[in-house]
């Protein structure tokens, strides 16, 4: 059996997507006799494909320019799903996941705790929940260390996710650089308190 896309154009000059399949009959001798096939228009998935990959690619270079790092937690499972643009700024290696802790080390020991927090909070059956009855993780800043020691910010935004059994499935989030306006925001201060 053989299946090939292919691009042609119609008669009103459109270019069309098919979808061929071919099959060979083979006779007594083992040989091919004839060829039996059919072609579908796949036209309206291969558009569907190709804007959903334009906008894949302006996601990813939206959230790259923006410093801004989508992540995902099954929280069954401990498997955690980020983009590359988290790793970037960290300077570490890009996985397909990661274990549930392995971002701990680069938090900065100082804002460790508040963090653990933060995440205890979220999984807390008795937090306030939304509409969908979903834990809305508030915002939190906290300081990164990448690999080389260079300390960065962070702004973390999350929800987690709770099944109909009333246990948490699964938490989403965004993980924001916002290095350069903390260290405007140091600078503003040193300078005030200088003229001070």
């Amino acid at each position: 059996r053989f299946i090939a896309e292919e691009r042609i154009t119609d008669a009103q000059g459109r270019v069309r997507w098919l979808q061929t399949i071919k099959r060979p009959i083979i006779g007594p001798d083992g040989k091919a006799t004839r060829v039996l096939g059919s072609s579908t228009d796949i036209t309206q998935r291969r558009l569907a494909e190709e804007k959903l990959r334009e906008n894949q690619e302006q996601y990813a270079m939206a959230t790259a320019a923006g410093g801004v790092s989508v992540w995902s937690l099954d929280v069954k499972t401990g498997d955690l799903r980020t983009d590359p643009v988290l790793p970037a700024l960290l300077g570490i290696e890009v996985a397909a996941s990661y274990p549930r802790d392995y971002w701990m080390k680069y938090i900065h020991p100082k804002d460790l705790e508040r963090m653990l927090k933060n995440r205890r909070r979220m999984l807390d059956p008795t937090a306030p929940r939304d509409e969908k009855g979903n834990v809305l993780m508030p915002e939190i800043e906290f300081r990164g260390r990448r690999g080389d020691g260079e300390i960065m910010w962070f702004l973390g935004r999350g929800t987690v996710i709770w099944g109909k059994d009333g246990n948490p499935t699964r938490a989403i989030g965004t993980c924001t650089d916002i290095t350069a306006r903390k260290r405007a925001e140091t600078a503003l201060r040193e300078s005030e308190e200088r003229l001070a």
